[in-house]
Order: structure tokens, then C-alpha cells, then sequence
């Protein structure tokens, strides 16, 4: 059963929640995460999308974990360097640019998530991650 806490306002969660209520995969995408930035917190959103985790690194978001029933999302936002990157890429595959690529735009950026649930969105997850925190690491 999914804990309350998720999408209570006034409960902010914590990781040990995650690990408890978002299945075998969350713990593997918080190590992975964890390669990259320990530096975290939870954001409240609103109470459809509940509580997030949010990474950053440099002062920077590098990315989020999104809490579900049994389940974890992983959610990166690109701008257009990283999509740039991305596109260059040998290591990610082509339908994952193709869907990139076909992301609505925003002013910000793209928003790609996904579930994560085997090896190969672990290893999707790092090298977004990888592209994204070489952009982040530049910057500041």
C-alpha cells in the first residue's frame, strides 16, 4: 500500500519511504542517482503529482525521482545543449532521441520521464545523467 505521505502536504517524506512503497527499483535508481548528486530535496508540486525528489547539482537541478505505487519515474529536463548531446550520443538509442526529439518544447526545456523497472532504463538513467552533469559541471 502506497504511503500517504506521498501526496500529504503537510507529511514531507523521506528515502526510506521510497525504498519501502516504490518497488526493487527504487533503490537501484537512488544509488545511480547518488553516483552523481546527494544533494536532494523533496518538493511538493500539487496533490495530483504529490511529493518529488529533486537532485541537484552545482545549485542546479540534474534531475527528479518521482514516487508511485510500487513503481519509480525518473524525470530529466533538457535544454537544448543536452539535446544536443543527447543527439550525438552513441551510447543512447535511437527511439529514446526520436522520443526526445518529439518532446513538447517548453521555455525551459524538455521534460523526459519514464519508469524505472529494468537494467536498461538504470543504465538510460545514467547516461542522461552523465550528458546532463558534464553540462551542469561547465557552467558554474
Amino acid at each position: 500500500m502506497f504511503d500517504d505521505s506521498f501526496k500529504n502536504k503537510n507529511m514531507v517524506p523521506n528515502t526510506s519511504s521510497i525504498l519501502k512503497y516504490c518497488g526493487p527499483w527504487a533503490e537501484k535508481l537512488l544509488e545511480c542517482v547518488k553516483k552523481y548528486s546527494n544533494d536532494l530535496e523533496w518538493k511538493f508540486y500539487s496533490k495530483k503529482m504529490g511529493w518529488t525528489l529533486k537532485h541537484l547539482l552545482s545549485g542546479q537541478t540534474l534531475c527528479f525521482i518521482q514516487p508511485h505505487d510500487g513503481d519509480i519515474e525518473f524525470v530529466i529536463n533538457l535544454n537544448k545543449k543536452d539535446e544536443e548531446n543527447i543527439k550525438e550520443s552513441a551510447q543512447i538509442k535511437a527511439q529514446v532521441k526520436r522520443e526526445i526529439e518529439n518532446l513538447r518544447q517548453y521555455q525551459e526545456g524538455k521534460s523526459y520521464r519514464f519508469m524505472v523497472g529494468s537494467s536498461a532504463d538504470l543504465e538510460l538513467a545514467q547516461q542522461l545523467m552523465k550528458i546532463k552533469s558534464r553540462h551542469l559541471v561547465k557552467k558554474n
